[in-house]
């Protein structure tokens, strides 16, 4: 999985840090750590149009486009294990798109095919890197299962999610599998339905470095040096096998609870965490759990 509330905040804290040099991770305007019964406030806010997400998912699963009173009707009754949400604006077709602060983005999509019909797609850069810096492995694109359509009332019986979802990942009779023919290797001539060219190519990449560059620099932030242990007195040894230990075996629903469970998974080393291999540096609970303020989601971290 990966947790995107995180990989939120780490693109805001590069961008802040880039301010001024021209570069930046583009991401769409994001709402962090959103209450459910706040969710309809913020899409009215983006024109009735958004993308809903859990904090922590992979493959499509937990990514919701909404477009309607339906698709937001149905995501408000259905149960969630987590608390917060990430609230994003839409990129749809050019009439149906969020109003952001910056203006409406629109896909202009893929070329026209025999029908007239475009489709929306995702160009993905993987890189490696060493000391000497950055290279690019490989590039392919993964296209939408169906075209865009001008007005979302031309075709009711199409939803958003079939029109905007590009993940291959789908689920047939409880197992997955991969819709391989919306793939589209650089090495096929099916590529050039993308209609890029070679600046689409570098900014692609350059997208990327700055995402890993992003990640990496947050994956940092959340390790500290591990604090010198001091031998525990009575009174705090009889708290650790305490109250900590019972919250973390039950599942507290509360964020004191949530914190006690923290440290007694902690252990000796104290609410920090364990100290890894990486010259005694501990992870920082703390920082996790103010950036994360999720208690699903700092009980998962715990077990």
């Amino acid at each position: 999985g990966r947790n995107k509330m995180m990989a939120a905040r780490a693109y805001e804290f590069l961008n802040a840090e880039l301010d001024g040099t021209g570069l930046a991770v583009r991401i769409p305007e994001t709402i962090r750590n959103v209450t459910k019964s706040e969710i309809p406030l913020w899409l009215d806010s983006m024109g009735g149009h958004a993308v809903l997400k859990v904090p922590y998912s992979n493959a499509g699963q937990g990514v919701y486009t909404i477009t309607n009173k339906q698709e937001l009707r149905q995501f408000m009754e259905a149960d969630h294990h987590y608390d917060k949400f990430i609230v994003q604006s839409l990129v749809g077709n050019a009439s149906w798109s969020s109003v952001t602060r910056a203006g409406k983005f629109y896909h202009v999509g893929t070329i026209p095919n025999k029908r007239n019909h475009t489709f929306v797609s995702d160009l993905r850069v993987m890189v490696t890197a060493n000391a000497g810096g950055f290279r690019p492995v490989a590039i392919y694109a993964r296209r939408a299962r169906k075209p865009l359509l001008p007005r979302l009332e031309d075709d009711p019986s199409v939803t958003s999610w079939e029109m905007l979802g590009t993940n291959l990942s789908v689920r047939v009779d409880d197992e997955w599998t991969t819709e391989a023919q919306r793939l589209l290797l650089m090495d096929r001539k099916d590529f050039n339905q993308l209609g890029i060219g070679i600046d689409d190519l570098i900014d692609a990449y350059i997208q990327t470095v700055l995402s890993v560059v992003a990640i990496d620099k947050m994956a940092r932030r959340l390790m500290r040096e591990a604090p010198t242990p001091a031998a525990p007195s009575a009174a705090s040894a009889a708290a650790h096998v305490g109250p900590a230990n019972t919250a973390a075996a039950t599942g507290a629903a509360s964020a004191t609870d949530a914190r006690a469970a923290l440290s007694s998974a902690a252990g000796p080393a104290g609410p920090a965490g364990p100290p890894t291999a990486r010259g005694g540096a501990v992870f920082d609970f703390e920082l996790f759990e103010a950036l994360n303020p999720d208690i699903a989601l700092l009980q998962e971290i715990v077990h």
